[in-house]
């Protein structure tokens, strides 16, 4: 199997993390000149409020929008999704890659004035390691399903704040399977039509 190892300083996974996301923020960039759809980058950080308790999380995804489909009179927009990030407890340190979707992503509601949306997906993941301050994962594949509810903001709704609430386990493919739910904050912004 292939690994990566992060640097161990505090800053540098964190930087690394961070300028991995300017590689689809470009892509963006040039998607929303050339007038393609949109592509929309988020980040968020998490910390687990179950079992690895004190483990941090840091993570950058692009979106990649994929076609709309309808349900019971409403419409879901999903993407496919590529994320990059950092995971730190008790000082040990580690990078996870990981390619998924957002299965659904429903706007349309207004709370207060403001558009709100809910969103989920689920994504395998990779991770450089397994052990963080003396837990294990049971394996350096894991799988990480998301729900985010927030509101939108900006010129055409193009920015978005959400609390975000996920679970990352192995889906019992190692014996040992403690998983993790963790709480956070994500942030996204969407470049294009």
């Amino acid at each position: 199997m292939i690994r990566f190892r992060p640097a161990r300083s505090g800053l540098a996974p964190a930087a690394i993390v961070m300028a991995l996301a300017l590689l689809p923020l470009s892509a963006a960039r040039r998607a929303s000149a050339a007038g393609s759809r949109a592509v929309e980058i988020s980040a968020w950080s998490m910390g687990a409020f179950s079992h690895f308790i004190g483990l941090r999380q840091y993570a950058v995804t692009a979106g990649f929008p994929l076609p709309e489909f309808r349900l019971a009179g409403a419409v879901f927009h999903s993407q496919w999704t590529a994320t990059a990030g950092h995971l730190n407890r008790s000082g040990d340190q580690g990078t996870f890659v990981s390619g998924g979707a957002r299965v659904f992503y429903l706007p349309g509601w207004k709370v207060a004035g403001l558009p709100v949306f809910l969103e989920g997906g689920e994504s395998p993941t990779l991770m450089d390691r397994r052990h963080y301050g003396g837990k294990d994962f049971g394996s350096d594949i894991e799988f990480i399903s998301h729900l985010t509810a927030g509101f939108r903001f900006g010129s055409g709704d193009a920015g978005s704040a959400g609390l975000r609430i996920q679970h990352m386990s192995n889906a019992s493919i190692s014996s040992t399977n403690p998983g993790v739910n963790m709480i956070g904050l994500q942030v996204s912004y969407r470049f294009g039509n």
